[in-house]
């Protein structure tokens, strides 16, 4: 049986403040803190930034640091430490929301820290308020349309070997590379590979400052993208 406050996974979409969902909105304006993932540069969170405005001038804000490694080690007593700051939280009463970037459950940090909370504390109430994810406000942006019919819409991560997002190209009707990030020259070379080559578009920061759309995906390959970054692609070609 839940007891103590209740803990909330806001996803506060791809980063225009007017995607923010209205029960994002309502959460956010009475809980009694707001949890937020550092950036790695220490900059402040992205996240938060999107909407700060929406905060509750009751909550107290508290930035997390998640380390930007493959180490699992060290990942998982980052996991586990922001849990039980979380869980003091929640113990005494209050209300708290962890805030990220497009939806929650969708290549998140949220599902780590919230898989390490209810390890810890299993009693905890968790409401997840869903997110729009960044493929689908570069979809909205283009007017390009992901699925259709009996099409099917691959979700991949950019970390993902380039082979196994050719053989998603050639199956599905559309593709969405999440974060392929530094990756990106490799991916596209091997999207090169497919006959006929299907439609790449890319996304940089949709949403954000600096938003840019690369209607020609293909030259990206020689190029760094951005963390916040997405390729579309198509196998019929957009």
């Amino acid at each position: 049986m839940a007891r103590g406050g209740k803990f909330y996974g806001v996803g506060v979409g791809p980063g225009d403040p007017g995607l923010v969902t209205l029960r994002a909105v309502e959460v956010l304006g009475r809980v009694d803190v707001v949890f937020a993932a550092r950036s790695a540069t220490r900059t402040g969170s992205t996240a938060l930034g999107v909407v700060r405005a929406m905060v509750g001038g009751q909550a107290r804000v508290v930035e997390l640091d998640f380390p930007m490694t493959r180490e699992m080690d060290v990942l998982e007593q980052a996991w586990d430490a922001n849990a039980k700051m979380v869980a003091k939280v929640l113990e005494q009463g209050q209300d708290a929301a962890f805030v990220t970037m497009g939806d929650p459950l969708t290549y998140s940090t949220y599902t780590y820290l919230l898989r390490s909370l209810l390890r810890i504390a299993p009693w905890v109430e968790v409401e997840t308020v869903p997110g729009v994810s960044a493929y689908q406000a570069a979809a909205a942006r283009l007017n390009l349309p992901l699925a259709e019919g009996k099409g099917a819409l691959v979700v991949a991560s950019g970390e993902d070997e380039p082979s196994r997002i050719t053989r998603f190209v050639e199956q599905a009707q559309s593709v969405a590379v999440m974060k392929p990030y530094r990756r990106t020259a490799v991916i596209v070379e091997a999207l090169k590979t497919i006959e006929p080559r299907p439609g790449v578009v890319g996304a940089l920061r949709v949403g954000l400052k600096g938003e840019r759309l690369v209607l020609d995906g293909y030259s990206l390959g020689q190029r760094q993208m951005p963390y916040l970054g997405l390729l579309l692609v198509r196998r019929q070609g957009w």
